[in-house]
């Protein structure tokens, strides 16, 4: 017997493999850059070796029983060196490729800053030795990148952070000229012998006063008089050559002040020259005015827009007034891409503007050589009575020697037109979009476990997310179940319809709800809900999560954008919890195929889930470093499996052997129950004590008894705590010492781990230094800032020393709570209730406990062990308290430590006593020598119930209970001891 099965036919399809990397831009022999300040510039490709085609394939079948294509495809990898520029430069701040905006670790690559001795590139030094070269003084990048479908290096546009950075982006233009004037590689190795030092240093004041910065870029040879002339006429100032000395000197004539620094021009005339000076008799002074017809009243400067992308753009000055008296003259555009911010460019093009209208004459004479000190740039006064001159102020702009004698040229001066006129403009803006550009992080997820109903009888946790970007794309789903290894778990697509509660949503004994509305905030997800009919509320149909409880409404009301009246409210669906919602809980709309399902098994429940959710953008670009993300945390909770046990009840004490023993009704449930017991202000915050089988425990000290059954099968409690308030946990007898720490203040040694806070209580300290705090706004807590310490120690101050060994009672009384300190309350609507909405510390401080050491009549103290109340045998005790917490985010408190020791008397109990209306004598049946203390319990005692007491003696005591001012019946306990 055999197999016959139908043919099918398969058809492929596969593109061209290319066999070598394709060079977009490799010269050889090109100029190295030099870069200053900030600017954008091209690489050039210096090597590449492991040159990889990597192949994919996919196959898709046509239909049942059809043809199925295979198709084949490849993406190129290559590693790669790139030259960027002369070094040492500080850094590559982005680089701009394929429309997105990268750093070099999102391209792999790695950066090597041009200094004289830098190192190999590590992995070209491991693959291939004989390629491996420093390339000191040379910029570079270098990695194993993915090249572009047709092979080639991708067009990397780099914005360098090079030399001589000034003020965070560009370069003060002092440092750029006396750069390029003294270095001996690239520039025109000039001494520093040759350089006046003043008039640069006050050039430098000049440029930082008047925020003029620039970033040149020389990519090609120049010759370094045009480079520097350049320079100089941007920042409207000259070079001049003097007595062996370079200088540099503004033409500015107004003082300013910027960037903490003041510049004033030295506007003193150097001689007061008259008709007695010049040597031409016939016309010793001869004026040159330019023609209106060469006169520019629109000039333009291009420039690299810094704000645009480095895009080159172009600013004009005009003046309105000349262009409409004579027309528009407007001059060639004048290239500076040294400067890269607006602000500059425009100020640069109105200076050139104005000092061309307003200097116009140019005046000419001759000096004998006795004025042989004067030099260009140096200002003179003209008094000529037949050309009007009188103490006129010229600036000489040049000098010749000619036949002993000096001819000399200079310009008027215009006071204000060589100091621009600071003039708004407005940025280009870019219409470019960075396809790379992050949408930031999505909103605070939802996550829940959804019932069987919903899942098809599966356990799963569903995850939600939104965003309110425009060009959110979606997110990848990682889960850690121990917070520090992530897998990638899926990815979200489609966001949900996510919005918080506006207003309080209370609990409903009714169902469906129809008296309350919930206004809900749509616009965190910028999306919009529909209103439904009643039908499709009973049948939910419009299925909403709300702060962890199920329900579907009729009605949705737009009140305001993005707000919304939801009414008719159909509650509890799926048994989930009635219970009240408060502002700003969260909202989300179940709507088919948005969230993420995470299927779990019953092993699972208690795990605690890290959740991180790095963002794209709808370009599926831009995805998020998933170490920039901070996690969400969810346990595992088995929701659709667990139901709560019955709350306790018949909570009531006794007293036996002279302690106070707690009672309760066994819980009726076919689990295994176990009762948990806590001490504390609440159940949240209390210390526990302990989980037992039983029901009865024996109270350790006075306190708030809180007790839950729990299930721990499936990790559930009773909904809520019964309580009793103990205030004779213990007979006190013949009492010799009382030491209460908590009002000492804590005098005894502790630990490094321990402080006591502003309200006198006894805490876990913070692991980290405030000298390791970055930023201090930034953090959560002062106090705890790296976590909470986990132990500390404190030991009482006083021994006890009761004057020679004997046996005696030691009762303690102490509180331990735990508290987030990471926590805020500001967003509980109802303080009284806030039990409902801290977390569960108790568990976490369990290990928290009082210790005794006793010494005999050796006075040799035998080993710490913990305390238990009872008798204990020895004449000095010690006592010491350990604060432990077993979470970094909940920490350890002790708010009550007291300590009394007392010798055995006489005691006498009284158990469940009838006290009617009127009142009861109760005789006591032992003999007391002295008036006893006396303590009373009102058993299932209510708010305003009271007793009093009068007539006590050593006989017995008058007792009546009261309800405010109303005598009431009810049960009570007492004891009294003494003597």
């Amino acid at each position: 017997m055999g197999f016959t099965g139908s043919k099918k036919n398969t058809l492929a399809q596969q593109e061209n493999r290319i066999n070598a990397l394709q060079y977009e831009q490799s010269t050889y022999g090109a100029t190295k850059q030099v870069v200053y300040g900030t600017n954008m510039i091209c690489g050039n490709l210096i090597d590449n070796t492991d040159f990889t085609a990597i192949e994919h394939k996919s196959t898709v079948k046509m239909g049942k029983g059809g043809a199925s294509q295979t198709s084949v495809s490849y993406t190129y990898k290559s590693r790669v060196i790139i030259a960027l520029c002369f070094g040492t430069i500080n850094s590559i701040k982005q680089v701009l490729f394929d429309d997105g905006v990268y750093n070099l670790n999102q391209l792999n690559l790695t950066f090597f800053n041009g200094s004289a001795n830098q190192n190999v590139w590590g992995e070209m030094q491991s693959l291939h030795p004989d390629h491996a070269l420093s390339y000191r003084n040379l910029a570079y990048v270098a990695g194993y990148i993915d090249l572009t479908t047709s092979a080639g290096v991708p067009q990397y546009n780099f914005e360098v952070a090079g030399k001589c950075i000034a003020n965070g982006l560009d370069a003060n233009p002092k440092d750029v000229i006396v750069d390029i004037l003294s270095n001996s590689i690239y520039g025109a190795g000039f001494s520093s012998d040759y350089i006046d030092n003043n008039t640069f240093n006050e050039f430098s004041k000049y440029c930082i006063a008047n925020n003029l910065f620039l970033s040149p870029v020389y990519n090609a040879q120049e010759e370094a008089q045009s480079a520097l002339t350049d320079l100089a006429e941007i920042c409207n100032s000259t070079f001049v050559w003097t007595q062996g000395k370079l200088k540099i000197l503004p033409l500015a004539d107004e003082a300013v002040t910027g960037n903490n620094q003041t510049w004033t021009p030295d506007l003193t005339p150097i001689y007061d020259l008259t008709e007695d000076d010049f040597l031409d008799d016939d016309e010793p002074v001869k004026c040159t005015r330019s023609d209106q017809a060469d006169i520019y009243n629109s000039v333009k400067i291009e420039y690299k827009n810094r704000a645009n992308e480095y895009n080159i753009e172009v600013v004009e000055a005009q003046d309105l007034a000349n262009i409409e008296l004579y027309g528009l003259r407007a001059a060639d555009t004048t290239k500076a891409h040294q400067i890269c911010t607006t602000d500059i460019a425009q100020r640069t093009a109105q200076l050139a503007l104005e000092r061309g209208i307003a200097v116009r004459n140019t005046y000419t004479f001759k000096l004998p050589l006795k004025y042989i000190l004067l030099d260009p740039m140096d200002i003179v006064t003209l008094t000529y009575k037949r050309m009007g001159l009188d103490r006129e102020p010229v600036r000489i702009i040049k000098i010749e020697e000619n036949d002993n004698q000096l001819e000399i040229e200079a310009e008027e001066m215009v006071i204000g037109s060589a100091s621009p006129a600071k003039i708004e403009t407005q940025e280009a803006v870019s219409m470019s979009i960075n396809a790379n550009q992050q949408v930031g992080n999505v909103n605070p997820i939802v996550i829940f476990e959804p019932p069987m109903e919903l899942t098809q009888n599966t356990l799963e946790v569903w995850v939600g997310v939104s965003s309110p970007q425009n060009l959110f794309g979606g997110c990848e789903v990682w889960v850690s179940d121990d917070d520090s290894t992530y897998k990638l778990f899926g990815r979200i697509d489609t966001q949900i319809r996510q919005g918080i509660l506006k207003n309080d949503l209370l609990e409903s004994s009714e169902n469906p709800d129809m008296t309350q509305t919930i206004t809900v905030d749509m616009n965190m997800s910028n999306s919009e809900l529909l209103s439904g009919t009643k039908e499709d509320a009973d049948r939910l149909n419009t299925l909403c999560y709300v702060d962890g409880e199920l329900m579907a409404y009729q009605n949705a009301e737009l009140t305001d954008i993005g707000i919304y009246n939801l009414s008719y409210l159909n509650r509890g669906a799926y048994s989930s919890e009635i219970k009240a919602h408060y502002k700003d809980s969260q909202f989300a709309r179940i709507d088919e195929d948005v969230f993420l399902k995470i299927p779990f098994c019953k092993e699972d429940i208690g795990k605690k889930l890290a959740i991180k959710c790095p963002t794209f953008n709808s370009f599926g670009a831009g995805l998020q470093s998933i170490g920039d993300v901070l996690p969400y945390y969810y346990t595992i909770q088995g929701t659709a499996l667990k139901q709560a046990p019955e709350n306790v009840t018949g909570l009531t004490s006794y007293y036996s052997d002279g302690f106070n023993i707690l009672t309760w009704q066994p819980v009726d449930d076919t689990r295994s129950v176990v009762y948990e017991i806590r001490k504390g202000s609440s159940w949240g915050k209390g210390q526990c004590l302990g989980r037992i089988a039983g029901n009865t425990f024996t109270a350790r000290g006075n306190g708030t008894y809180f007790i839950k059954a729990f299930v721990p099968d499936y990790n559930v409690y009773s909904a809520e705590a019964a309580s009793l308030e103990i205030t004779g946990a213990r007979l006190v007898q013949n009492v010799i010492e009382i030491i209460d720490e908590h009002e000492l203040g804590y005098p005894g040694e502790k630990t490094k781990s321990l402080f006591i806070n502003e309200y006198g209580i006894l805490s876990l300290s913070g692991q980290g230094l405030v000298s390791e705090i970055p930023v201090v706004s930034e953090i959560e807590s002062l106090l705890f800032y790296g976590g909470i310490m986990q132990e500390g120690t404190y030991t009482c101050e006083q021994t006890v020393d009761i004057g020679a060994a004997a046996k005696c009672y030691v009762y303690i009384d102490y509180n331990f709570l735990g508290e987030n300190p990471f926590a805020t309350i500001s967003k509980i609507p109802k303080i009284s209730e806030v039990e409902r909405f801290i977390e569960d510390f108790g568990a976490f401080i369990t290990n928290s406990r009082i210790q005794i050491s006793i010494a005999g009549e050796d006075e040799v103290f035998g080993e710490w062990r913990d305390f238990v109340a009872g008798q204990y045998y020895g004449r000095k005790f010690k006592f010491r308290a350990i604060l432990s917490s077993s979470s970094p985010n909940v920490v350890t408190k002790l708010e009550n430590f007291t300590i009394n020791i007392d010798v055995p008397d006489i005691v006498e109990t009284g158990n469940s006593i009838l006290i009617p209306t009127e009142g009861k004598r109760v005789d006591f049946e032992k003999h007391f020598h002295d008036t006893p203390n006396l303590q009373v319990t009102i058993l299932n005692k209510a708010q305003g119930d009271d007793e009093f007491i009068t007539n006590l003696d050593a006989t017995g005591f008058n007792i009546c209970l009261k309800n405010v001012d109303q005598p009431i019946t009810k049960t009570i306990n007492f004891v009294a001891q003494g003597y």
